[in-house]
Order: structure tokens, then C-alpha cells, then sequence
């Protein structure tokens, strides 16, 4: 599936359904009503990101995405406690990209 020619997004579902393909693991999934102030859609477009940042990304395919994600998080250190703080986006990111 390639979002990209798609021109809207995936679902949830979709998502889940991927990784659990992809990283041969299943993910306990329990719907619930969207909650106050969740948006009823939210697609992403990489345009920007190319133009503010010239970072063009390698794959638009959700195959793809999740595959490079679950590659990057396979190698990367585990730790039983997850940041869930925000940070501060860098000071030499434009604001118009914030």
C-alpha cells in the first residue's frame, strides 16, 4: 500500500495490522471511543519536511515505514521505563516548521 498514491491516510488498524506483520508479534488492541479533543482524521504529508528541512524520505509505502521503524527500534538500547515527557523542538528549527 503506498500512501503516497493513495492521497489519504491508513487507519489505526491498518497500522497495528503492519507491525504486527512485519515484527511477528501481537498487539493487544483495545478499541475505544475517540476522546475529547482527538482530531477525526490526521494524515501526514512529507512535502514540508522535504522543503523546510530538504529531507526527502526514502520510503512512502506503510511497508516500508514500518519496517525502517521497527529496524531503527530493534537496534536500538532497551530500557524498562520510556520518556514520555516532551522536549523542546531544537532552537535552530525554524519556527514555521514547529
Amino acid at each position: 500500500m503506498d500512501t503516497q498514491k493513495k492521497q489519504w491516510g491508513v487507519s489505526v488498524r491498518e497500522i497495528v495490522a503492519a507491525v504486527e506483520r512485519i515484527a511477528g508479534v501481537s498487539i493487544n488492541v483495545r478499541p475505544a471511543t475517540r476522546r475529547p479533543g482527538d482530531p477525526p482524521v490526521l494524515v501526514a504529508d512529507p512535502a514540508r519536511a522535504e522543503k523546510l528541512l530538504s529531507w526527502p524520505p526514502k520510503s512512502s509505502s506503510l511497508k516500508g515505514i514500518v519496517s525502517t521503524a521497527w529496524h531503527w527500534r530493534s537496534l536500538a538500547p532497551r530500557s524498562d521505563s520510556v520518556t514520555t515527557e516532551l522536549q523542546p523542538p531544537p532552537a535552530d528549527l525554524p519556527s514555521s516548521a514547529r
